[in-house]
């Protein structure tokens, strides 16, 4: 814990994406990852960058229908 105590923020500014309401985002869901507005799958990319990782699964809301499969992992 003590070498947090040296860690310094970095903020970084992206382009939000749309406002959509949930049945959008259920058909984007349900269509696959190019549905998905350009702003929120550069947002993923950066997420997946940073974490030197790359991303599998995404929420998009409550249900289990809402989940995006990035990367097959089942």
């Amino acid at each position: 814990m003590a070498s947090f105590s040296s860690c310094k923020p970095v903020y970084e500014a992206m382009a939000c994406w749309p406002s959509m309401p949930e049945k959008e985002w259920r058909q984007a869901c349900a269509a696959g990852v190019d549905a998905l507005p350009v702003e929120f799958r550069a947002f993923l990319l950066r997420i997946a960058e940073l974490a030197r990782r790359p991303i599998a699964l995404v929420s998009l809301g409550p249900d289990r229908a809402d989940t995006l499969e990035l990367k097959r992992v089942f």
